[in-house]
Parts: structure tokens; C-alpha cells; sequence
């Protein structure tokens, strides 16, 4: 099979390159994505216990969910970036979020939720006002892991989610941030960042609120490249 590859973009850290003679999947292309995991337990109520509000903060403030894909374990988003995100939860369901100007794009992960429609993933973006619509609900009592990925976008600076809903409770721990190149699906290079957990006052936040900052560390205390192949004409990073 022949390859062709050209270069289209060249920065001080990464190069881009584009097979001509291919269909897009041997393509070179470096993505930039943030990842935040954290771990979620039963601390009461029924079943596996609810997380609500989930917020990411930036410098004017919490973001405002806008558009959210209705799945139980796995759906994108979108957020602006208006800094009213504590105030409002009147995002609208979509079947592919897609991000305008001032808004970022991610996905959230779980696994075990209850397979009831008004308790999907989707829901934990909801402001939980004693609704058993407004919160997403997990099956069984335990832990569990909870990721978002974001793509190309500024790192958050605040970690916001209620670990409560109309079905239980719920503890958020073990908050791990981090900032990733990606080459396809192989991860190359990456950077924790920290995090520390802040008070977060019941007046502001309501009651069962988790907090979180996160910041840059002084070095990057993770680094991982790919082995090139002398035999593949691909380059992705600048020596």
C-alpha cells in the first residue's frame, strides 16, 4: 500500500501529517485532551446512591451545561463558558453535542447505572431541587469509577458535583486530573495536574457538595512516547 504523507501544521513540540493517498485512519494528528477521574461510593439511601450539578469551573466561574447527549453510561456535552453555571441547568438534550464559540466539548463515563430512563449519566448535569428526575442514579451500592474527557480546551480550575438525589447519597474521592496527547488512540505524553479538596459552603453549594481546585504542577511528573518504527515514513514529533 502506498503512503503519502504531508506535513500541515509544525509547533515547537508536535508536527501534524496527512496521508494524500489515504482515507483519514493513518493520518498523524496530535489531540489534546483532558481527563478527570474520580471515584464515587454509596454513603446511603436506595440502590447505588445519586451525583447531581455537575460543574466544571474556569476564570469567570462554573460553566453551564448546553447540550447533552440522552445515554445511561456514556454521553458527550457541551458547556458554555458563562460563568452562571451554578445558577442554571437548562441544557437541552442532543443526539451529537457540538460546541459554538465561548462552549467546550467532553464526554462522561460511568458504569452501573440504573436502566431507568429519568436516571442516566445525562442527569448529573441537573440542579437537584427534590426531583427524582434530577440526578442520575446508580443500581447498586458500591464504587465506582466516574471519568470526563474533554478535547482542546483550557484546563478547569474547579471541580464541582452534589453527591445527592431523590435515591441516596453518594461520596466523590480520589479526584485524579491530568493533560494528555493523543495520536489516535495511543497515548503519548501526559501531565497531573493537582487537586485539592476546598469547603464547600451548604449556603452556595447545598448540602453534600464536593469541591475541588485544581492546578498546575511545578514539572511534568508523567511523560510517556511512542517507539518510532525506522521502518514507517510517519513522524509526530519534532526532535
Amino acid at each position: 500500500k502506498k503512503q503519502l504523507f504531508i506535513c500541515t501544521a509544525n509547533d515547537n513540540d508536535f508536527t501534524s501529517w496527512v496521508d494524500l493517498l489515504g482515507d483519514g485512519s493513518n493520518d498523524i494528528i496530535p489531540k489534546e485532551k483532558i481527563i478527570i477521574t474520580f471515584d464515587n461510593t454509596t454513603t446511603g439511601g436506595q440502590y447505588g446512591g445519586c451525583m447531581s450539578d455537575l460543574r466544571l469551573g474556569f476564570e469567570n466561574g462554573f460553566a453551564t451545561p448546553n447540550k447533552v447527549q440522552d445515554e445511561y453510561e456514556n454521553a458527550k456535552f457541551t458547556m458554555t463558558k458563562d460563568g452562571n453555571g451554578l445558577n442554571r441547568s437548562d441544557f437541552t438534550i442532543d443526539s451529537n453535542p457540538t460546541p459554538t464559540d465561548n462552549q467546550i466539548v467532553g464526554t462522561i463515563k460511568t458504569s452501573g447505572i440504573y436502566q431507568e430512563t429519568y436516571h442516566k449519566i445525562a442527569h448529573v448535569f441537573k440542579k437537584y431541587n427534590g426531583g427524582s428526575d434530577e440526578c442520575c442514579l446508580w443500581s447498586s451500592s458500591g464504587t465506582r469509577e466516574v471519568s470526563i474527557e474533554l478535547e482542546n480546551t483550557p484546563m478547569p480550575n474547579k471541580l464541582f458535583a452534589r453527591g445527592n438525589g431523590y435515591y441516596g447519597q453518594t461520596e466523590i474521592t480520589n479526584v485524579r486530573v491530568k493533560k494528555s496527547i493523543f495520536i489516535g488512540e495511543q497515548e503519548i505524553q501526559s501531565e497531573d495536574f493537582n487537586v485539592e479538596k476546598l469547603e464547600a459552603s451548604s449556603d452556595t453549594y447545598g448540602d453534600y457538595a464536593f469541591l475541588f481546585e485544581i492546578s498546575k504542577q511545578d514539572q511534568i511528573v508523567m511523560k510517556k512516547e511512542l517507539n518510532l518504527n525506522p521502518k514507517n515514513t510517519k513522524k509526530y514529533k519534532k526532535m
